[in-house]
């Protein structure tokens, strides 16, 4: 019977799921799992050609946001449009820390961005997401780095469409 899996993330490559020293011959089992398949589809581009590399016929099926997410993201562009180059300088980058490796990712930017002074070229990075206001110690903000924490999506619209750009880990 041919499968096809749905392959969310390779587990075993996420630090915190697996134990270190199991990491390996996990790993091993489970494009042993996946190479059994007639299809894998994956949410990662960087998974997907992993894969297909490793010659597992593998499918990337992109984020494709449900209708009343594509309306707010859409109305977001059509401010950004109208508003063409009065855009205030400053980064937004979004995420949802209850992932330890967004966090993670996270807060190595974080350290980038002060360390390599970005703020001198883009502004501040403004750091906002699910949780956020709980997961990060004090000490990683000031005025180039700014902790924003939850918002509402009004106020998470009105910043997407000032910011030069926006991060979404």
């Amino acid at each position: 019977i041919p499968v096809v899996a749905i392959c969310h993330n390779l587990e075993t490559l996420a630090a915190s799921q697996v134990q270190a020293e199991a990491a390996p011959g996990l790993f091993l089992k489970e494009l042993d799992i996946l190479s059994r398949c007639r299809l894998v589809i994956t949410i990662s581009q960087e998974e997907t050609w992993l894969l297909n590399n490793l010659r597992i016929p593998c499918f990337y099926f992109p984020y494709y946001p449900q209708d009343p997410v594509l309306g707010r993201l859409l109305a977001v562009r059509q401010k950004r449009q109208e508003s063409r180059g009065s855009h205030s300088r400053g980064m937004l980058m979004l995420t949802n820390l209850k992932n330890p490796q967004s966090l993670q990712g996270a807060t190595q930017l974080i350290i980038a961005w002060r360390k390599q002074r970005l703020s001198r070229t883009w502004g501040p990075l403004l750091v906002a997401g699910f949780q956020s206001e709980k997961a990060f110690p004090a000490d990683l903000f000031d005025h180039d780095v700014r902790l924003l924490g939850t918002l509402e999506n009004d106020r998470l619209d009105e910043l997407m469409s000032q910011v030069a750009a926006c991060l979404c880990y």
